[in-house]
């Protein structure tokens, strides 16, 4: 039976086009230039597939879907978003309405009609799947008394893998969506979890006051409903991207090291709760963190909160700063406020890290959970005296970010920004590493010498700018 396919898009170009091009595939096409009559034709012919355009007046991709999928009648049929945009962030959003594909315009007919024809038909046959996510080797810590002491152990073990290997992948800001997504939906199942509406840091995998009283089964089932919940999301993102598979593949052998650290470290717990019972469990967990080394360079995180004040920390942060974990607790970072004053949340978050290292270059980040930048403005944020928000809205001078650009820049750096409207802002910003030893400061020839920028003391480092 020849399938019947709804293409909704108000460019009249690029639906003739698209409609042809299904046309002489051999499929009976409808069309619609609008979410509102999308609606009425899906209700009265009831198509096998929508294929939705996503940048549409009135009522876009994303509310047509949602719609779509809202209603009894239209909620089984499958919907494919498309669009000029590629962004991560517009392909999570898409599935967090229930698209079950999202396709770049502009894709080759091949991959159109292949992609079209696994929506309809499901993965042609012979296709390497995923294998599904094992983690039954975590019930081995079923027998420990403490629930808390095994909640620490899977957070440090999850940041130490997973998350890095998420962000290698797709990027910090993705990341933190990916996350966020997953808790979100497996927090309705299992209320051991953290909640961002409750102002929880993204660093957090559980509600610090719900695992106090909670037995270790209850944890241990709660991180993999969770974990599952991510590499579900994670597949599905994987799904509309070329190299897809393999980066389930990665993520498949960082759950593997998760374990791996997990068991290392629980079997370290027993033996020094077994020596030292009135240790306190948060210094047992920071003092056998660098019991296994990582498949994966940990990214140095931490938090700040809505006075600017440290919540949480890496313990690897925490070492390299030369600290103990403890005594940065409650420490304020006032010079962050630039990143809570654009911020509309009733509990706004700043985390700061540390992405693994290129080579000969160190990669940091400054994201915030805030108002978001629209695209059209991410180059002239960093311009003196640009500011988008009046300042009775949002206080300053639109000089921050300037002077930032151009320290950086003097320091043979770059900056940038990753950004969505509602969702928050990475920044980001590179520095390079030290000099290799043949071109140290006493080799380099008086002229070289003289084109490098001068290393100079952070406290001193407004002296250096040119005036704006």
């Amino acid at each position: 039976m020849t399938k019947r396919i709804l293409i909704v898009d108000d460019s009249p170009i690029e639906l003739k086009l698209t409609a042809n091009l299904l046309s002489q595939a051999g499929y009976e096409v409808l069309t619609a230039t609008g979410g509102a009559s999308a609606l009425t034709l899906a209700r009265e012919n009831q198509p096998d597939l929508v294929l939705l355009d996503l940048n549409m007046p009135q009522m876009d991709g994303y509310e047509t879907c949602r719609r779509l999928k809202e209603e009894e009648a239209t909620r089984a049929i499958p919907v494919i978003l498309y669009s000029v945009r590629d962004q991560i962030v517009d392909v999570l959003r898409g599935l967090e309405v229930g698209a079950e594909d999202f396709i770049v315009k502009g894709t080759r007919r091949d991959e159109l009609l292949a992609r079209v024809h696994r929506a309809l038909y499901g993965p042609p046959r012979g296709e390497r799947e995923s294998p599904p996510l094992d983690l039954s080797a975590l019930d081995e810590a079923l027998a420990f008394p403490e629930a808390e002491p095994i909640a620490h152990l899977l957070e440090e073990a999850f940041h130490r893998h997973v998350r890095p290997c998420l962000s290698m992948l797709f990027g910090v800001h993705p990341t933190f969506l990916l996350i966020e997504r997953a808790l979100r939906q497996a927090a309705k199942r299992a209320p051991l979890l953290a909640s961002s509406e409750q102002g929880a840091s993204s660093a957090a995998l559980f509600d610090s006051r719900g695992i106090r009283n909670a037995a270790t089964a209850e944890v241990l089932e709660a991180f993999k409903t969770f974990a599952a919940e991510l590499a579900l999301v994670t597949a599905k993102l994987a799904h509309t991207r070329i190299y897809g598979l393999r980066e389930l593949d990665e993520l498949s052998r960082a759950f593997k090291h998760l374990l791996q650290t997990f068991s290392e470290q629980l079997h370290a717990l027993r033996a020094s709760r077994s020596s030292e019972n009135a240790r306190e469990s948060s210094h047992l967990v920071a003092s056998i963190e660098s019991a296994s080394p990582s498949a994966f360079p940990s990214a140095f995180t931490f938090f700040l909160d809505a006075e600017g004040k440290v919540r949480n920390l890496d313990e690897d942060m925490a070492r390299a700063l030369g600290y103990e974990k403890a005594e940065l607790l409650g420490a304020p970072l006032a010079s962050l406020l630039n990143a809570i004053t654009f911020n509309d949340k009733p509990h706004p978050c700043i985390e700061i890290g540390c992405l693994p290292s290129a080579k000969g270059t160190h990669t940091f980040y400054v994201r915030d959970n805030g108002i978001g930048i629209e695209a059209k403005d991410r180059e002239r944020i960093f311009h003196v005296f640009q500011r988008l928000h009046p300042e009775e809205e949002f206080p300053g001078r639109g000089m921050g970010l300037a002077f930032c650009k151009r320290i950086i820049e003097a320091h043979g750096g770059h900056i940038w920004v990753e950004s969505e409207p509602g969702a928050g802002s990475t920044f980001y910003f590179t520095l390079p590493g030290a000099l290799p030893p043949q071109e140290s400061s006493a080799t380099l020839s008086q002229k070289e010498q003289e084109g490098r920028s001068p290393n100079i003391p952070i406290e001193r480092m407004h002296e250096a700018l040119p005036a704006p």
